[in-house]
């Protein structure tokens, strides 16, 4: 199919999107705003664009179409402009534009057309009734969950296939009924034997032997006693914070971690967090339970901690295994 009847199709559907579409809060638009976010980090990657990463990364490798770029623009102001909110706005103009300059972007020209087709995941959020807002770089889905388009999702899942009504409405069914996100997509039942294997593998040791010298004492102790306690076995962990800091922290993650969190993994993060952790990964604590980049800086896990949890059997001790490779405890 042409790159123009691709467009003129997608533009049809588009139109056929009903006026009232603020009616799905269904948990399948989440994973579909992941999933087209991820996509759009992968092509930035081999696209190897310098601009930073954002929706418009390869808005000035088309400058010299200023005219075009100016019509499409006029376009969608006098179609969409209130059609999709404010966020969905923002996104169709975005969505358009690739469509139209996809193929014109010289460093995209050697990437398989199936890694292309990014804003797919987008329109079907549309389609099924979901809506996007925004207020700055920030996009919230559904009055559900909040995403930062200035960071990259870069993961080793497979694509999404399945974006059937059928397996979406399946999605937000079981999230329905069983207040749970076990969603059936194929990534998912993946990365669940992934976790599975994983405890198999490898052992609790090494966090138990933290958590038994460091964390639950800190749960017991005043904040006089665990000084003390830190100083007498030469704690190497500058990492550390008072009890009254980790205690806060705590309040703060029981707060934002589902409720199947164990109480022992949670005095973990927040002694890790009770110090100047977040502030050298310069991140809020909400955002550092969401990103996928919880162990290291620069490397993406499948899945952030909090999605992690929600999403999968065994997951509480796949986190207490996993936090271990964090950098911070080299020495331990």
């Amino acid at each position: 199919m042409e790159n123009k009847d691709i467009i003129t199709e997608k533009i049809n559907r588009l139109n056929n999107i009903k006026q009232s579409i603020q009616t799905n809060k269904g948990h399948s638009n989440i994973l579909l705003f992941k999933e087209f976010l991820r996509r759009l980090s992968y092509v930035y990657e081999l696209s190897k664009v310098k601009n930073e990463f954002g929706l418009n990364f390869y808005f000035t490798e088309i400058k010299e179409d200023h005219n075009l770029f100016e019509n499409i623009t006029n376009f969608i102001d006098s179609k969409y402009h209130k059609k999709f909110g404010n966020g969905g706005y923002f996104l169709i103009h975005t969505f358009l534009l690739w469509e139209i300059f996809k193929t014109k972007i010289q460093s995209l020209s050697n990437i398989d057309e199936e890694f292309l087709d990014v804003y797919e995941p987008l329109i079907r959020i549309f389609e099924r009734g979901g809506y996007i807002t925004k207020e700055r770089n920030i996009y919230n889905v559904c009055a559900l969950k909040d995403f930062k388009v200035n960071q990259i999702y870069i993961t080793d899942m497979p694509f999404l296939i399945d974006f059937s009504e059928e397996n979406l409405d399946e999605i937000d069914f079981l999230n329905k009924s069983k207040g749970t996100t076990k969603a059936s997509f194929t990534y998912n039942v993946v990365f669940q034997k992934k976790v599975n294997e994983f405890i198999q593998k490898n052992t609790l040791t090494g966090w138990s032997q933290f958590y038994q010298n460091f964390v639950e004492k800190s749960f017991v102790m005043d904040e006089e006693e665990y000084l003390k306690y830190l100083k007498s076995i030469r704690c190497p962990f500058g990492f550390i914070g008072s009890v009254s800091e980790i205690k806060k922290y705590f309040n703060k993650i029981k707060k934002l971690v589902p409720k199947k969190t164990e109480q022992n993994l949670i005095q973990t993060l927040a002694v890790i967090c009770s110090r100047d952790f977040l502030t050298k990964r310069n991140l809020t604590l909400n955002e550092w339970l969401q990103t996928t980049k919880w162990i290291h800086s620069n490397t993406d896990e499948q899945f952030s901690i909090i999605d992690t949890i929600e999403l999968f059997e065994n997951a509480n001790n796949y986190i207490k295994i996993k936090i271990m490779q964090m950098p911070i405890f080299k020495i331990f």
